[in-house]
């Protein structure tokens, strides 16, 4: 068994060696937390990470299972605020900063795409849109984008496959994309 202090020493290790640039994939990689729930995802993460070697598990790469624990910390996060639908952007900036300013769960108002298409992916039905947010934008892949919102693996690709169609049509509809 490990004893507190050393517990102690080596997630503080763990933190000087991996925080940062934890912080920073959680923040500004795919999943585009807030700082807030950065910080609990990290928190979580050390928890989780303590609890193994409390209970005596060697970690042979405490850094990479740190990695691993904290982006499915994230997913789950993300699963929550997907579970109801797509937060609206104005609801869910007051509910999490509290300035009722955008704060990255509106992931197409910050996204590089253009005028049109953003206006063409609200037009989806919500569904269609939370996996072209999630495939497209946030780069998660099927699987992750399945567990998210809670659909099964198989269901991810037909979606994504007419959510693409509906943007073609509604594209081609405004005169925002050329017919094939």
């Amino acid at each position: 068994m490990i004893s507190p202090e050393e517990l102690e020493r080596e997630i503080g290790d763990l933190i000087t060696a991996c925080g940062a640039e934890l912080e920073r994939r959680l923040r500004h990689g795919t999943l585009r937390l807030p700082e807030h729930l950065a910080g609990e995802v990290i928190n979580d993460a050390l928890l989780v990470v303590a609890d193994k070697r409390r209970r005596g598990h060697v970690i042979a790469n405490p850094g990479s299972y740190l990695f691993a624990v904290a982006r499915n910390a994230a997913i789950d996060r993300l699963r929550t605020l997907y579970a109801s639908g797509i937060p609206d952007p104005a609801v869910t900036a007051d509910q999490l900063n509290g300035h009722g300013t955008a704060n990255g769960h509106d992931m197409l108002s910050h996204a590089e795409i253009s005028h049109d298409v953003r206006a063409a992916v609200k037009r989806l039905p919500p569904r269609q849109r939370q996996v072209i947010e999630l495939r497209y934008l946030r780069e998660f892949t099927v699987e992750e984008t399945a567990r998210i919102l809670e659909m099964a693996t198989g269901t991810v690709g037909p979606t994504t496959a007419a959510a693409l169609r509906r943007l073609k049509e509604i594209m081609t509809e405004s005169g925002g994309a050329e017919e094939a």
